[in-house]
């Protein structure tokens, strides 16, 4: 804390252009420290850092002053030469916070984890605290190398299955789309898929508690175990939920459950990688219900499409499968 306040102290007194020798060449070798790099960024996060806007005209100047000083600058008229060291020394203090900030956040950037899962596969991961993570198809998790220690916090889009270690002290957090999880020691999922209408969260174990930027402090939603939240449209909505059909996608099972086809289709191009168009739009109105299990193939989905709501389908393409047909009645 002591370190804190101290480089705290040299940025505002270097903003204040009343830094002194002594304190300048303190103030550089912090910078220079890759000790103090993340203690620095967030002080210039936290905008105790002056604005810096340089321009190569700029550097230029700075380089010729300081070979004017060095040209006319000898022992003897160090003290009456001050004045004019010090507004160099100013002047590459900033040159030198401009050109480390950035390197700064692109440590900073560089310390968080990104893991993805393409269509039609799944993967396992483990979190710095021990934490595991079951992410989905056509997922991504965002997470740093190592937790801060006021609290774990995540981003996610996509869906995984989260089984969170117990440590109170520190709340374990996941953003993902418009909503914000929080929880110390449970285990959830979380349905956030860019492009789709809801977000939904279902606890297995534990308590949760789900907000949104959009909505209002005390449109918090507690949730509990076979509970889920459903956001969407700015709404928050809480039901009981069939916990076991909600995690069915982690035992390799794909359940509809009165799903519209065009939502229905998305699902299958996460499943199974492949991308299916329906050429009569009229055909998103009809739903379908069923659970399949990974031994499944595609063809013998659709060939139950086909059945169930009388339309036809045909691979276009190795990897790509139209469906057409009359709208349901």
């Amino acid at each position: 804390m002591a370190q804190e306040e101290r480089i705290k102290y040299l940025i505002e007194v270097y903003r204040n252009n009343s830094i002194s020798k002594d304190e300048y060449e303190e103030f550089v070798a912090y910078l220079q420290d890759p000790v103090y790099n993340d203690l620095i960024l967030f002080l210039m996060d936290d905008g105790t850092a002056p604005e810096i806007n340089i321009s190569e005209r700029t550097e230029s100047k700075t380089v010729d002053f300081n070979r004017f000083v060095r040209s006319r600058t000898g022992r003897k008229h160090f003290k009456r030469a001050m004045p004019w060291i010090m507004a160099t020394a100013a002047v590459l203090a900033v040159l030198m916070i401009a050109r480390i900030y950035p390197e700064l956040r692109a440590m900073k950037e560089q310390r968080l984890v990104t893991m993805t899962t393409p269509m039609g596969e799944k993967r396992n991961i483990t979190l710095p605290d021990g934490s595991s993570v079951f992410l989905n198809a056509g997922s991504k998790l965002v997470y740093p190398r190592e937790f801060k220690k006021e609290q774990r916090e995540v981003r996610l889009e996509g869906e995984a299955f989260f089984e969170v270690v117990h440590r109170p002290e520190h709340p374990f957090v996941v953003l993902a789309g418009n909503v914000r999880t929080e929880v110390l020691g449970t285990s959830f999922n979380i349905r956030s898929y860019k492009g789709d209408a809801q977000e939904r969260i279902s606890v297995a174990t534990g308590k949760v508690m789900v907000s949104s930027n959009e909505l209002k402090k005390d449109r918090q939603v507690v949730l509990l175990p076979n509970e889920q939240a459903i956001y969407q449209s700015g709404h928050m909505d809480k039901k009981k939920v069939n916990i076991s059909r909600a995690l069915a996608w982690k035992n390799g099972i794909l359940v509809f459950e009165q799903t519209p086809l065009d939502q229905a289709a998305i699902m299958l191009e996460r499943w199974y990688g492949v991308r299916i168009v329906i050429k009569n739009k009229a055909l998103n109105k009809c739903t379908v219900t069923g659970e399949f299990y990974k031994k499944a193939s595609l063809k013998q989905i659709l060939e139950n499409f086909r059945y169930v709501l009388d339309v036809d389908y045909e691979y276009v393409s190795a990897n790509v499968v139209e469906i057409d047909g009359n709208p349901c009645h």
